[in-house]
C-alpha cells in the first residue's frame, strides 16, 4: 500500500478529503495505484454514486481490482491507463519498492526515478472516456507524481462545461503551471485552507490544492490542504 498509508500517515489529509464527497456524486481517482483513496470515495458515494480509477501498471490495477471485490463495491470503474493529454501508448518508470511514485517518463522533468522498470502503458484523455458515455465527474483527484498538468490539458472539456471540484497534489514545477494554465484560466479562484489567496501558483509553496465550487454563482475556490 506504500509506507505513509499503511502507517496511517495520511489519514488526517484523506479523511479532510472523503468528507467533501457527497452521496451519488462521481468521482475521477486519477492515480487508483491499490485503491487506497478509492475505497474511501466508494463508501463516501454510496450505491447511486460512482468512482472511476485510473491506474496502468497491471499488477497494481489488479490488486485495486480485487480489494474493491473484497469490499463488495460495485459501482466502481477501473481503467487499466494513464491519464494524459493525448490517446495511445506513453513510457512509464516504476520503482517497484516504492508502487506509489509510479510516473510518466515524459512529464515533470526535475522528477526522475534512477532504476526504476519501465513499462509501455497505454493512455486516454479524461475527456475522451466522457465523450464514450462515462458519467462526468463532480470531484477529480490527481495524484500522478507530476502529470497532473498533462491530465488537465485532458480534461479541458470536463473543465469547461462541468468545472469539477478539484483536489491535486502537486510535485514539482510543470504541474504548478499546468494549475495556472488550466484552472486559473478557467475561472478557478485558489486559497490556501486559511484564506490566503494564490494568484499564481507556478510561483507559490501551497502543494496540496482543493478546488470547489461555491453555488449558485458558479465561483469556483481552491484550498490548499
Amino acid at each position: 500500500m506504500g509506507v505513509a498509508y499503511a502507517c496511517g500517515m495520511d489519514g488526517q489529509q484523506l479523511r479532510a478529503l472523503a468528507g467533501r464527497v457527497r452521496t451519488g456524486q462521481t468521482v475521477y481517482d486519477v492515480g487508483g495505484n491499490r485503491g487506497q483513496v478509492a475505497l474511501l470515495f466508494a463508501g463516501a458515494v454510496g450505491p447511486g454514486g460512482r468512482v472511476v480509477c485510473f491506474e496502468p501498471v497491471p499488477g497494481l490495477a489488479d490488486d485495486l481490482e480485487r480489494n474493491l471485490a473484497l469490499n463488495e463495491f460495485g459501482e466502481v470503474r477501473v481503467v487499466r491507463a494513464a491519464a494524459a493529454d493525448r490517446e495511445g501508448a506513453m513510457t512509464f518508470d516504476f520503482p517497484e519498492d516504492r508502487a506509489t511514485q509510479g510516473k510518466l517518463r515524459d512529464v515533470e522533468p526535475t522528477y526522475r526515478h534512477d532504476g526504476a522498470s519501465v513499462l509501455q502503458v497505454k493512455t486516454v484523455t479524461l475527456d475522451s472516456v466522457v465523450a464514450a458515455g462515462e458519467r462526468p465527474p463532480d470531484l477529480l483527484k490527481i495524484d500522478v507524481e507530476g502529470a497532473g498538468a498533462a491530465v488537465l490539458r485532458g480534461a479541458q472539456q470536463i473543465l469547461e462545461r462541468h468545472a469539477p471540484a478539484v483536489y491535486i497534489e502537486l510535485h514539482g514545477p510543470e504541474e504548478r503551471a499546468g494549475v495556472q494554465d488550466e484552472l486559473i484560466s478557467r475561472g478557478y479562484r485558489i486559497e490556501t485552507l486559511d484564506g490566503r489567496p494564490v494568484s499564481a501558483p507556478a510561483d507559490d509553496a501551497a502543494n496540496v490544492l482543493w478546488c470547489v465550487r461555491d453555488a449558485p454563482v458558479g465561483d469556483i475556490r481552491c484550498r490548499d490542504l
